[in-house]
């Protein structure tokens, strides 16, 4: 059954409550990496998150801060535009069952089209060099897929039918996105969830995707317990460390490479900071701003005697 709870996330306390309160659910926002199709998440990095006792926190940077005192002077000119009016929606809707919530920006009301009459109105200011990107998904027509699946999750927790995303490109270029709800995607949605929690539950870590999760990856054991992990018989270990070896002397390889590679190693050896490897010394310490330091050298002769 839908539970609905009210905020004013301009007071910090009542901010830090809804934090608190929305952690436990799937969130629109966060339906994305469920479906592999999240800008900012994995369905990896989100089980870190979700196992963990408290949300994640996440650093306020001059994207966001514009992004707050922008949104109500969009949403009124989208309400113009449209010829209607918009209202905040400040509410958090939620399913403690299957552990799914949601939050809105605006409803859209005194509005001559039924259809429009009640709707969601979600508002995004999009950078025109994003926008015009070669890997843009945006056109005049489409949205990047995390956006479709968050208002069809909106629409399915508040019952309402209609939504309109008005998206602001570049400062003065306003375009609209009208979607219905479709009970299709609403059934897929409860599907993926419902797999997550019970991977929660089961302990059922997602495989990483190295090439977008390293950087979370390496954050995870900045904490080591001085132990040693034996990779004498780790053949893919072994590898992993020769190919380290390999793409470090190499002048085309990338250090987004060489990330992806230490990512990998650090999943293997966990929480240990030595690694026993035949031919090789090779540590992963943590250092005095408690950020973990991969080491490798080859070992001398007389070492591996």
């Amino acid at each position: 059954m839908i539970q609905r709870k009210k905020y004013n996330l301009l007071i910090p306390s009542e901010k830090t409550q809804w934090l608190k309160d929305r952690h436990p659910n799937i969130n629109s926002t966060e339906l994305g990496a469920l479906f592999n199709i999240s800008k900012y998440a994995t369905e990896f990095t989100l089980y870190h998150d979700k196992k963990a006792p408290d949300p994640p926190y996440f650093e306020d940077n001059d994207r966001m801060r514009a992004g707050r005192f922008l949104e109500p002077s969009i949403a009124e000119y989208a309400a113009s535009e449209l010829g209607i009016q918009c209202i905040d929606w400040d509410e958090y809707y939620f399913d403690p069952e299957i552990r799914q919530g949601t939050s809105f920006d605006y409803m859209l009301i005194a509005a001559k089209d039924n259809e429009l009459n009640g709707a969601i109105l979600e508002i995004k200011n999009v950078d025109q060099y994003i926008w015009r990107s070669d890997d843009s998904e945006w056109t005049d027509q489409n949205m990047p897929g995390y956006i479709e699946a968050q208002v069809q999750h909106q629409m399915k927790l508040s019952g309402v039918h209609h939504c309109v995303v008005a998206a602001l490109v570049g400062g003065n270029d306003l375009k609209f996105y009208q979607r219905a709800f479709n009970h299709v995607i609403a059934d897929n949605i409860d599907f993926v969830v419902k797999r997550f929690w019970n991977r929660i539950e089961n302990n059922d870590e997602p495989d990483p995707d190295y090439s977008r999760d390293s950087d979370y990856i390496l954050s995870m054991n900045k904490v080591t317990n001085g132990g040693i992990y034996d990779a004498a018989e780790d053949l893919h270990l072994l590898a992993l460390v020769s190919e380290y070896d390999r793409n470090r002397k190499t002048a085309k390889a990338s250090a987004e490479t060489l990330k992806e590679i230490k990512a990998e190693i650090s999943m293997i050896v966990g929480d240990n900071e030595e690694i026993i490897i035949p031919g090789w010394n090779c540590s992963f310490r943590s250092n005095k701003n408690g950020a973990r330091t991969f080491r490798l050298t080859q070992a001398t002769e007389c070492e591996n005697e």
